[in-house]
C-alpha cells in the first residue's frame, strides 16, 4: 500500500532535487532518505551507529575498510 502525500520545500532545494535525481525515481529516493532518518533517530550509540552501517549501508562499509 502506498500513501501520498505532499511535501514543501524551498525552491532551490526542490531545483536541486530536480537536478540530481532523474525523473521518475524522486519518490524512492525521497522514501529511501525518509527511511534513513527515522533509522538515524533511533540511533543512541556510536554501536547503534555501526551496526546501522553494517545492516544498511554495505557500500559505506567498503570504502570504511579502504581506508588507510
Amino acid at each position: 500500500m502506498t500513501t501520498r502525500i505532499l511535501i514543501t520545500m524551498p525552491d532551490e532545494i526542490a531545483d536541486e532535487l530536480r537536478s540530481a535525481v532523474p525523473k521518475g525515481q524522486v519518490s524512492q529516493f525521497v522514501t529511501e532518505q525518509v527511511q534513513r532518518g527515522l533509522r538515524e533517530q533511533r540511533l543512541h550509540s556510536m554501536d547503534d551507529a555501526v551496526n546501522d552501517i553494517v545492516s544498511n549501508d554495505k557500500a559505506l562499509l567498503d570504502r570504511l575498510g579502504n581506508v588507510q
